[in-house]
């Protein structure tokens, strides 16, 4: 069967997005997974546009390891961007399951999205204790064995921790991220951010 995809990637995040306004196909969680694989295809997340009656196209999102996501900016600014060239539009909103997302072609390969009010309480997160959602009180270490204690989770669209730290040259995300992505304090994964604030 061949179906027609496009792979994109906006700010470190790639994608590979599979139209199926015309046809439907339904892809089973290991499809998915293999679609994922760095060593097949590969991409952070599979994007499926969908139709719909009453804005530009709906979309679902779905991680590496074949979950769901609610949401995700930069793969709707590369959906986004597809949609305009379709049609020549500036502006493109699509339903999530996280709510809908405005987005508006500022020139050729520069798309800005509106991803709403992030949400802060526990539950919203979700994170599966109720905690200071402002310090989480996660522990990571840097490349000299320093510790920084910290995190603070909000939800744009689907969780996210970030570590503000002295200096993020210190850190390497590749391993600090997968042992916070899959702490149980996440009980949908959240995407690790490591911040320095300069100015």
């Amino acid at each position: 069967m061949d179906i027609k995809a496009y792979k994109m990637d906006g700010l470190g995040n790639d994608f590979v997005i599979i139209d199926q306004r015309t046809k439907n196909i339904e892809f089973s969680k290991k499809q998915i997974i293999k679609i994922c694989d760095r060593n097949f295809i590969g991409c952070d997340q599979l994007i499926i546009i969908k139709k719909n009656r009453e804005l530009d196209a709906g979309l679902e999102f779905y991680n590496s390891d074949g979950s769901t996501s609610g949401a995700c900016g930069n793969g709707t600014r590369c959906v986004a961007y597809l949609l305009s060239k379709e049609n020549n539009n500036k502006e493109i909103t699509v339903w999530t399951a996280s709510g809908i997302i405005r987005a508006n072609i500022l020139k050729d390969n520069l798309v800005k999205t509106q991803i709403g009010v992030p949400k802060t309480k526990w539950n919203e997160i979700p994170i599966s204790e109720n905690k200071n959602t402002k310090n989480l009180g996660i522990k990571i270490v840097d490349e000299n064995n320093n510790e920084h204690i910290g995190g603070t989770a909000i939800n744009v669209g689907n969780p996210h921790v970030i570590f503000f730290v002295k200096s993020i040259d210190n850190f390497n995300i590749k391993k600090v991220g997968p042992a916070i992505e899959n702490n149980k304090l996440f009980p949908e994964k959240c995407n690790v951010t490591i911040a320095e604030v300069i100015n």
